[in-house]
C-alpha cells in the first residue's frame, strides 16, 4: 500500500505547485469571471491593470508605469486606456523588447464568434496566456541576473481594437530612447498540440530557428502575419520582430475559452526554450 501513498503524495504535490505557480496563477486570474473578459477602455481594464502591477512588484520584482491614451471606438466616443511597461536597466546600450497584449473582448461584440455573444469571453489563450509568459520570463531575467542587454517587458491594451495599444506605445519616451535590437512577442500561446510551437519573423537571420528540447517542434509561418499582430509596428520600423503563438482553435474568440483548457506544462516548455535562446537570438538579429 506504500506505493499508492507515495503516489497519491506526488499527485498531490504536483497539484500544489501547479496551482501556486505563476503562470497558472496569472492565467487564472485573468481569465475568471470577475474580470468580465479585459474589455480596453472598461473599469476591468483598470481591475487587470492594478492586478499586474501587483503581481509584476510582488513575484517578479518589476514595476509596471501606465502608459495612458485615448482609444476612440466611434467618431465620438473616447475612452481612457493605458499600456503597461517596466524597463531593466541593465546599462547596455541595447535593448530587447518583450511583449503580449492582455485585454480581451469583454461580453464578445461584433468579433465574437459565437452564436450568442453576450457572455464573457475570458480569453484564456487570448491573451491570459502570453501575458503569463512574459511575467514568467521577466521573473526569470530578473532573478538570475540576466544582463547581457537592457530588456523593456510591454502589455499592450486596445489589441482587439486594431492593434491600437501597441500603436500607441510607438511613442513612449523610453521607447524612442531605447530603440529595440529584438521585439519578441507572444499571442495565444496556451494550447499547444503535440508540441508545435509557431513562430513568424522579419529577419533572415532569424528564419530558421532550433530547439534542442524534443518536446517541441518549431513551425515557421509566413512573415505577412505580422501586419495582424503587435509587432506590425516595430517591423514598419525595421526592427528584427519574432512572433510566437500556438495557434488558433475552435475556441478563439468565443466564450469557451477558458482556463479548463489551457496547456500549462506546454507554456512552461516555451518559457524554458525563450530563456535558452533568446540571448542567441539577439546577437543574431544584430
Amino acid at each position: 500500500m506504500k506505493w499508492i501513498f507515495y503516489a497519491l503524495l506526488l499527485f498531490n504535490l504536483k497539484a500544489f505547485s501547479q496551482k501556486n505557480d505563476l503562470i497558472n496563477s496569472v492565467v487564472t486570474t485573468l481569465a475568471h469571471d470577475t474580470m468580465m473578459g479585459r474589455a480596453a477602455g472598461s473599469k476591468y481594464e483598470k481591475k487587470t491593470i492594478e492586478y499586474l502591477k501587483k503581481i509584476a512588484n510582488d513575484s517578479c520584482g518589476l514595476k509596471l508605469k501606465e502608459s495612458k491614451f485615448e482609444m476612440s471606438l466611434h467618431s465620438s466616443d473616447f475612452l481612457p486606456c493605458s499600456n503597461l511597461y517596466g524597463f531593466v536597466n541593465n546599462k547596455k546600450k541595447q535593448t530587447i523588447l518583450i511583449s503580449a497584449h492582455y485585454d480581451h473582448l469583454g461580453f464578445g461584440g461584433k468579433l465574437s464568434r459565437a452564436l450568442v455573444d453576450n457572455k464573457v469571453h475570458n480569453g484564456a489563450d487570448d491573451n491570459a496566456s502570453g501575458v503569463a509568459l512574459v511575467l514568467a520570463l521577466a521573473k526569470y531575467i530578473i532573478q538570475s541576473k540576466v544582463k547581457d542587454y537592457n530588456y523593456l517587458f510591454v502589455f499592450y491594451t486596445s489589441h482587439e481594437n486594431g492593434l491600437g495599444g501597441s500603436k500607441m506605445f510607438t511613442s513612449n519616451k523610453i521607447l524612442q530612447k531605447n530603440k529595440p535590437l529584438l521585439h519578441i512577442n507572444f499571442d495565444m500561446v496556451g494550447r499547444m498540440r503535440d508540441g508545435v510551437l509557431n513562430y513568424v519573423t522579419n529577419k533572415n537571420s532569424l528564419q530558421e530557428l532550433t530547439c534542442v528540447d524534443t518536446t517541441l517542434q518549431l513551425k515557421k509561418g509566413r512573415e505577412e502575419l505580422i501586419e495582424n499582430s503587435d509587432l506590425k509596428w516595430s517591423a514598419e520600423k525595421n526592427i528584427s520582430c519574432l512572433h510566437f503563438t500556438t495557434g488558433l482553435h475552435p475556441d478563439y474568440h468565443k466564450p469557451s475559452d477558458d482556463v479548463e483548457y489551457i496547456n500549462f506544462d506546454g507554456i512552461r516548455a516555451i518559457l524554458n526554450f525563450i530563456t535558452k535562446e533568446h540571448l542567441n537570438w539577439a546577437k543574431r538579429a544584430g
